[in-house]
Formats: C-alpha cells, sequence, structure tokens
C-alpha cells in the first residue's frame, strides 16, 4: 500500500524498493562468503532506489553483521535525504538483540502503531 501510494504521488518518479528483513537477513551471510568487494558492491546497490521499504525489522535481531550492512545502507539514505519505512510488531523501544546505534536510527523517524480492526471493520473489509 505505501508502495503503491508513493508511486502514485509521484507519477512513477520515485524508484522504491519492497524488502522483507528476513529476505535480506538471507542475502547478506551469500555476499558475505564471496568477499569484501562483494559487500561493497550490496551496499552500493541500495543508491539506486530512493525509498527503501523493510518489512519486520525485529527478524533481523541477534545478526550484527547483517544489521552493521542495514546500518551503512540506513546511514546512506538518510544522508542522501532519501526516505525509509520500516515495519515491526514492536516499537523502537521494545526492540532487542540491536546495537544500540540501529536503535537510535529507528527512534529518530516517525512512529506509528496500528492496532487490529474491531470486528465491525473486519467485516466491511472482508466485503471489500
Amino acid at each position: 500500500a505505501i508502495e503503491n501510494e508513493i508511486l502514485i504521488k509521484y507519477n512513477n518518479q520515485k524508484k522504491v524498493l519492497y524488502l522483507s528483513s528476513e529476505e535480506f537477513g538471507r542475502m547478506v551471510p551469500e555476499i558475505i562468503k564471496q568477499n569484501i568487494n562483494d559487500i561493497e558492491k550490496f551496499k552500493d546497490s541500495f543508491n539506486q532506489y530512493d525509498v527503501l521499504l523493510v518489512d519486520d525489522i525485529q527478524f533481523l535481531a541477534n545478526r550484527s553483521k547483517t544489521n552493521e550492512i542495514f546500518f551503512h545502507i540506513f546511514n546512506s539514505f538518510v544522508n542522501k535525504q532519501k526516505q525509509i519505512v520500516i515495519t515491526s510488531d514492536k516499537h523502537p523501544d521494545d526492540l532487542y538483540g540491536f546495537e544500540e546505534r540501529n536503535v537510535s536510527r529507528f527512534q529518530s523517524g516517525l512512529s506509528v502503531g496500528i492496532d487490529s480492526p474491531d470486528f465491525e471493520t473486519s467485516l466491511i473489509i472482508l466485503k471489500e
């Protein structure tokens, strides 16, 4: 939904990458097995996007090398004033298994809670 909204708002002029944290978490060890130049190329490959959407960031907990690489990608987006949207089942204050610098980055943005819809709203959604 967020990706579609961005594409509509900017007349398809923004390059958006949607990535689940599980997918990112599988990619990083493969890159690490290759060599250090591939890690840099991997990080640089994100530069072509204007918006990065990362789903379920909590699945990257306790993965230090993966978090380090994500940290550099995150910083690159921030430094270039690009947009990042991260989802999690927890508020950034309640994320464990991340370095403080990562949590600090997550806390620096807007955090919005999304509650489950009530029964009537669920029925309306199902009917539509």
